[in-house]
């Protein structure tokens, strides 16, 4: 276990480091763990009990909730079905892209420009903007998929 200044914050993601930083910053203390540095013990003053981070999601987060959260297309859809305004998209197979490129071109069409995303990345890893041709998608597809362990990407209108 690491406490305090003493967690290693270069093996953190940004929004870890965060974390780590503005606890310190309070005050609080932290405990990290060398096992997973995404999991986190704050002790705050008045409280009987730490409060557990898992990554940036809070303990009142139920799980079922995180994983819609981290699967772009599903989060977008419940968005859509409570009202609320999200860009056009469609979902693409890994390899339909080269198998048949004629639903992305067709989407680029109508929107003129589009971003490509992995479904379940974060910190904007993975994304393409302003991709207008195939040539472009190709390759931020290429992008998308690496970033991703799921076995589509996401293209969405580009939005300015």
């Amino acid at each position: 276990m690491e406490w305090d200044h003493e967690i290693d914050l270069t093996r953190r993601k940004f929004s870890s480091r965060l974390i780590v930083q503005r606890s310190l910053a309070r005050g609080w203390r932290i405990q990290g763990f060398k096992s997973d540095p995404a999991i986190f013990l704050i002790y705050i003053p008045g409280r009987q009990h730490p409060v557990k981070i898992f990554s940036t999601s809070p303990p009142q987060m139920p799980y079922p909730a995180v994983k819609i959260a981290k699967d772009k297309y599903t989060t977008n859809q419940i968005l859509a079905e409570k009202g609320l305004p999200i860009p056009a998209e469609i979902l693409i197979e890994r390899d339909e892209l080269k198998k048949n490129p004629e639903k992305s071109l067709d989407f680029i069409k109508i929107h003129k420009k589009v971003v490509v995303k992995p479904l379940d990345s974060a910190h904007g890893h993975g994304i393409s903007t302003g991709v207008t041709k195939l040539e472009e998608l190709d390759k931020a597809a290429t992008q998308a998929i690496k970033r991703t362990k799921k076995s589509q990407i996401l293209l969405q209108q580009h939005i300015q």
